[in-house]
């Protein structure tokens, strides 16, 4: 058999498209420990990256609302007469805490070896040291050195590693994304116009190439102010089906904006174990979330008292005289007395 070469045939249809593929990075939880870096391996660095974990609380109404939230529950209930750790210190540690999955204290300390004060050093920047019980502050261009007994550092649990705390939203990473990216999607649409919803098809041999580049102008021009405007063509001599629009994807009506908002908001608030109805979300229905009282009570048990309990571990380091101490709320107190 006679090999022959094949003509390189060129195709007479043209196409062309526009805009850039948005990619979503969900992978912020991939990893298996936690590994020594910093100028001579000083210091742990975090597993999550915590400018990240930053970054995300501005990025999705609930996920920052549930955080304020949290931090609140916190605060709401010190005992700020104790005069080692004040409500603001506090609110900061606790924010952190909630953010991040832990916090640090650093301790001051007066001639005589006694503790006069405790003040909240931001999570963002601290780091474990190598040798235990310090603590490095990474701050522009240097590194702060705190030895031990300068810093307690309360942290959550992690399966992963016991170096670092984890925030107990973090399976819901994918979704406060997701329902940023939906948001983002939707103001794009609604700024940019023209999007590749469908296919513009001409079939007419009476168009030109100055006729094409013409049309491209036009369809690429509709873009951002008057993207809602219509285009008028005319082709001589064309027959009534030299020009075709052909759907390929409604964006407005079948992207399940409200779907994915509402099923996103749902696994956030889920992270978080924040009711609806303390989340300051609307209820849908006519029945609405139930009884306000009874989910706060809860709420408190459940949720408030042991994130009081991670606070209270700085009691095992101050003498009893300057414990903190949070205050039970009234319905407390009314159901031990009549417990």
């Amino acid at each position: 058999m006679t090999e022959k070469a094949t003509d390189k045939i060129e195709s007479s249809v043209e196409m062309f498209t526009f805009g850039e593929t948005e990619i979503v990075d969900g992978g912020i939880t991939d990893y298996l420990s936690v590994y020594q870096t910093g100028y001579e391996h000083k210091y742990y660095n975090p597993p999550i990256s915590r400018d990240r974990l930053a970054n995300l609380a501005d990025c999705n109404a609930h996920h920052s609302s549930a955080l304020g939230f949290k931090r609140n529950a916190i605060k709401k209930h010190y005992d700020d007469t104790n005069k080692v750790l004040t409500l603001d210190e506090l609110g900061l540690s606790a924010l952190d805490y909630v953010t991040f999955g832990d916090c640090f204290f650093q301790v001051f300390h007066n001639a005589f070896g006694h503790i006069l004060r405790l003040a909240s050093l931001p999570a963002i920047s601290m780091r474990v040291g190598v040798i235990p019980g310090t603590y490095v502050k990474l701050e522009k261009g240097k590194e702060i050195i705190f030895q031990p007994g300068e810093v307690i550092h309360i942290k959550e649990d992690d399966v992963k590693q016991r170096i670092y705390g984890k925030p107990g939203y973090i399976g819901c990473v994918r979704d406060i994304i997701l329902n940023k990216e939906a948001t983002s999607f939707r103001i794009k649409y609604y700024i940019n116009g023209a999007h590749m919803g469908y296919v513009f098809l001409s079939t007419d041999p009476n168009i030109d190439d100055e006729d094409k580049k013409h049309l491209k102008a036009q369809i690429k021009a509709s873009k951002g102010v008057g993207n809602g405007s219509s285009m008028f063509v005319h082709v001589p001599d064309g027959d009534k089906d030299c020009i075709k629009i052909i759907p390929v994807g409604d964006a407005p009506q079948k992207d399940d904006f409200k779907d994915i908002k509402t099923i996103s908001m749902e696994a956030i608030l889920a992270g978080h174990r924040v009711q609806p109805a303390l989340a300051g979300i609307m209820p849908q229905n006519t029945t609405g979330f139930g009884d306000i009282e009874k989910i706060q009570k809860i709420w408190w048990e459940n949720e408030t008292v042991p994130l009081q309990q991670k606070m209270l571990q700085l009691n095992q380091y101050l003498p009893k005289a300057l414990h903190v101490k949070f205050i039970e709320p009234a319905f407390a107190l009314e159901a031990a007395k009549t417990a």
